[in-house]
Order: C-alpha cells, then sequence, then structure tokens
C-alpha cells in the first residue's frame, strides 16, 4: 500500500519551522520536535483512512465509471491519539482543522467516466457477472477534491478551529506552526494521490439488450459499483 512520505513530510516542516520566527518564551527546539511527531501522528492517521476508506454508490454504464462517494474513518481522534502528549492547546484545533479538510476532501472525490470495466462492453448474459475495475492513481478522482489538502486551504481550516477553540489568547507560535505543518504538506500530498491506487471496486448490472438468439449480448446499462468490503486505495 502507498503510503505518505512522513518523514518528507517532517522534514520539510520541521525546516520551515527553523527558519520562522516564534515569540521569545517559546522553546524553539521543543515545538520543532512536537511538530515532527505531529506529522508522525497526522501521517497514522491518513494511512488508517487510506485502509478503511470505502467508494461506494459509482454508476457504470458499458466500460465506463462515474461518480460515486467515499467515506472513511474520522482522522481527528486518530491524530490526537497518536499525537505527542501535553499540547492539547496545539494538537485538539489543528487535528480539528484538518479533520474538515479531509471531510471536504472525501465529499467530492468522484469516479470521472473513467473505463473502469472494458468486459462490460459487451456481455454475453442478461446480467454482468461480478467485475474488478481497472485500477487508478486516487489523484484521477481528486481532480477538484485535491485543493482541499493543500496549504493554503489547510491553513484557514486550522485557523479557524485555533480561534474558536483558544479565544482570543492563541497559544504562543501556533501561526508559525501551522504555516510550516502545511509546507509539509504541499511536499508529500500530490505523490501520495498518484502513488495510491483505486482498486477492488466490483461492478455488476443488466444488460438490457440480450436477447438470444438475435442479440447474443451488450453492455451493461444502469449498473453499479462498490468497493470490496475492506477497502481499496493501495
Amino acid at each position: 500500500m502507498a503510503k505518505l512520505d512522513v518523514a518528507r513530510m517532517s522534514t520539510a516542516a520541521r525546516e520551515s519551522l527553523q527558519a520562522r520566527e516564534l515569540p521569545d518564551e517559546v522553546d524553539r527546539e521543543r515545538l520543532t520536535d512536537y511538530l515532527g511527531g505531529l506529522c508522525a501522528a497526522i501521517g497514522g492517521a491518513l494511512a488508517r483512512w487510506q485502509s478503511q476508506a470505502i467508494l461506494r454508490d459509482v454508476r457504470v454504464e458499458g466500460a465506463r465509471a462515474s461518480g460515486g462517494r467515499v467515506v472513511g474513518p474520522e482522522v481527528e481522534g486518530l491524530i490526537r491519539g497518536a499525537a505527542p502528549v501535553g499540547w492539547p492547546g496545539y494538537t485538539h484545533p489543528l487535528s480539528s482543522g484538518i479533520r474538515d479538510q479531509v471531510r471536504r476532501f472525501e465529499r467530492e472525490l468522484r469516479v470521472p467516466n473513467l473505463v473502469w470495466y472494458p468486459a462490460l462492453a459487451h456481455v454475453f448474459a442478461a446480467q454482468a457477472a461480478p467485475t474488478l475495475n481497472l485500477p487508478s492513481p486516487l489523484a484521477a478522482l481528486a481532480v477538484k477534491a485535491r485543493v482541499h489538502l493543500t496549504g493554503p486551504e489547510i491553513y484557514p481550516a486550522m485557523h479557524a478551529q485555533v480561534t474558536q477553540q483558544a479565544g482570543r489568547e492563541l497559544p504562543p507560535g501556533i501561526e508559525s506552526l501551522m504555516a510550516a505543518l502545511c509546507e509539509g504538506f504541499d511536499e508529500v500530498i500530490p505523490a501520495w494521490l498518484d502513488a495510491t491506487l483505486v482498486t477492488q471496486v466490483v461492478a455488476t448490472g443488466p444488460v438490457p439488450s440480450f436477447a438470444p438468439p438475435e442479440v447474443p449480448g451488450g453492455p451493461v446499462v444502469g449498473g453499479s459499483a462498490a468497493m470490496l468490503r475492506g477497502g481499496g486505495f493501495f
């Protein structure tokens, strides 16, 4: 299974933080270590999302698939459970902001009329047998959705949660921390989307034109597809 490059994400984020201004009361090295641990927690949460998310309600017309919806686990609690202890004022709002963006990402994932089922273009039966899709990169489904996992979108989502949860007194250095974390995201998300394959999406459907012996077969019309239980983002 393709995984988010946590080491690369952490390196980019930590280097970015080291170059940013911080309030005098902030221990730069301690905050940098926390950021590295937070990146690891985020990577673990997205790996869990990837392994458990399910694609459903895909429409199938002949060889082509379109639409669908993705439902995955909640990442907020996963991040909080794995993040370094002792930093709730930072971890809680940041995990909430990332949760919001993953939800938006999920909602806009779509199969964009891909040729996933060549065998279903001509079926010699009244009903097509269950057929697996041709694997495609997650990036193909995320043409519109991917923007929600970019720094310019993640930063305001996290900032809104910081303002809501912390009130007027923001945790010291958190704005620099968020900006550095966003650089980490931008460093690894495109490669993760390209490397992750959408697989195990099983399609079936009726073949209305099937009328032997005059018409021995035809395309699936009004078919549907869904991932096997256990997910298929590999």
